[in-house]
C-alpha cells in the first residue's frame, strides 16, 4: 500500500498570528462528495450534496473550494479519494469559518474534522500521519 499523495507543493509550516491548526498540512487536490449533515441556521439545507474539491488537508482538518457558500457551523459529511490510498475515506467535519475565494467566483471553507462513530476519522490521521513521517 503506498503511502503518497499526490502534492502541489511543501508541506506549509509557517503559522500567522491567526492559525489555529497544531498540525501540518499538505497542499493536495482532490474531489469529494459533501453532504450537508444539519445546520444551525437553515433546517432546509439538511441533505443537500455538492461535489467540492480540497486545496489541503490535514489529520484534524481540511481546506475546501465550494461553488457556494456554506454557513460556518454546518455539520458536514465527507467521501473523499485520495491519490495513493486504496478506497474512499467517509469523515465528518464542522465548518469553521468560510470566505469568498480572491481567484474565482468560488468560496473557501475549512472544516474541522470530528471523531463520529460509523466515519474512518482514525484511519484518516493514521494514514496522514504515517505520510508526515515519510515526507
Amino acid at each position: 500500500m503506498s503511502t503518497s499523495i499526490k502534492t502541489r507543493g511543501p508541506l506549509i509550516q509557517r503559522r500567522s498570528i491567526d492559525e489555529r491548526r497544531t498540525d501540518g498540512r499538505f497542499l493536495n487536490q482532490s474531489r469529494l462528495y459533501v453532504q450537508i449533515a444539519h445546520s444551525r441556521e437553515d433546517l432546509s439545507l439538511r441533505g443537500q450534496t455538492f461535489v467540492s474539491s480540497t486545496i489541503d488537508i490535514s489529520p484534524k482538518g481540511l481546506r475546501l473550494r465550494v461553488d457556494h457558500p456554506v454557513m460556518m457551523g454546518c455539520g458536514l459529511d465527507l467521501w473523499m479519494n485520495i491519490e495513493g490510498h486504496h478506497g474512499k475515506f467517509f469523515l465528518h467535519g464542522v465548518v469553521k469559518w468560510t470566505m469568498p475565494s480572491s481567484k474565482e467566483a468560488d468560496y473557501l471553507i475549512g472544516i474541522e474534522l470530528v471523531d463520529v462513530p460509523k466515519t474512518d476519522h482514525q484511519k484518516w490521521q493514521n494514514w496522514l500521519s504515517k505520510f508526515a513521517k515519510n515526507y
